[in-house]
């Protein structure tokens, strides 16, 4: 979903049939999570690369760098 692993095997293969992958669903997922959100909202995302969480997140314009806290 960030963008800081590779799609899975199976998530390229599914995706090359023109089904559904775990990706697709879980953005649908994250979409309607973060469009529901009235007066805040926090996302917290664990990963062994934070950089390149910070950078895919800025990069696909879902953030900007003061909406960024990196707690490692």
């Amino acid at each position: 979903l960030f963008g800081v692993k590779p799609p899975s095997a199976n998530d390229l293969k599914r995706e090359a049939e023109g089904e559904d992958t775990g990706v697709n669903r879980t953005r649908r997922l994250f979409y309607v999570t973060c469009s529901r959100a009235e007066d805040s909202l926090a996302i917290v995302c664990y990963t062994d690369d934070p950089t390149a969480l910070v950078n895919s997140v800025i990069g696909r314009g879902w953030f900007d760098m003061s909406e960024v806290s990196r707690l490692y």
